[in-house]
C-alpha cells in the first residue's frame, strides 16, 4: 500500500474518534444538561473525524479504492473490537470473534482478487496457493462461456492443444478429450 503509515494514522483516528464517541455519551449521561454537548470528550471526536477524513481522502487518492478501503474497514472493526473489549469490558465472545475472522478473509480474498492489492498484500498472503486456485476458479467461473466450451482442471498443470489454461484450470472444446 502506497503511504502505509497514512492510512494507520486515519484508521487510529477513526478508532480513537468512536471511542471518544462512546465515552462523550457515558459523561453526557451523568451531565444531563446542555455543558455536556461542550464535554472535551465530544471536541476530541469532531477533531479525530475530521483527521481521519482528510487522512483518509488521501489514502483514498494514493491507492485504488477497492484495496484501500477493504483494509482500511477491516483494520478498524478488528481496532475497534479489541479496544471495547480491553477499554471498555464489553465482551469478545465467539461470534463476534468469527465475524472478525470473516472479515479479515474477505479483505483477504479481496487484495487477491486485485493485481493491485496482491502486490500491496503483506508476503504471507501473497505465498497463499489455496487462494490462487479460488481466485482463478473464480475467474473462469464468471466469464461466459460459448454452449460448446467448458472449464475443467488441467490436468498437468499446462494446456493440451484447444485449450486456453492458467496452468491450474483449463477452458477446452466441450466435444474434445483432455
Amino acid at each position: 500500500m502506497n503511504a502505509p503509515w497514512l492510512a494507520t494514522l486515519a484508521i487510529l483516528c477513526n478508532v480513537f474518534a468512536q471511542l471518544a464517541m462512546k465515552l462523550a455519551e457515558q459523561m453526557q449521561e451523568s451531565a444531563r444538561a446542555m455543558s455536556g454537548w461542550l464535554s472535551p470528550w465530544l471536541i476530541a471526536v469532531v477533531v479525530l473525524y475530521g483527521a481521519s477524513f482528510l487522512l483518509t481522502s488521501r489514502v483514498f487518492a494514493l491507492n485504488p479504492l477497492s484495496v484501500a478501503s477493504s483494509i482500511m474497514a477491516g483494520a478498524t472493526i478488528l481496532l475497534i473490537a479489541l479496544v471495547s473489549c480491553l477499554g471498555l469490558g464489553e465482551a469478545f465472545g465467539l461470534m463476534k470473534q468469527a465475524g472478525i475472522a470473516l472479515v479479515l478473509t474477505g479483505n483477504v480474498l479481496i487484495l487477491q482478487a486485485s493485481p493491485a492489492g496482491r502486490l500491496m498484500a503483506p508476503p504471507l498472503v501473497r505465498r497463499m496457493p489455496l487462494l490462487d486456485h479460488f481466485r482463478n476458479f473464480a475467474a473462469i467461473s464468471a466469464t461466459r462461456l460459448p454452449n460448446n466450451f467448458a472449464v475443467s482442471r488441467s490436468p498437468g498443470g499446462g494446456p493440451s492443444s484447444g485449450e486456453q489454461s492458467d496452468g491450474l484450470y483449463a477452458i477446452a472444446p466441450a466435444n474434445e478429450p483432455r
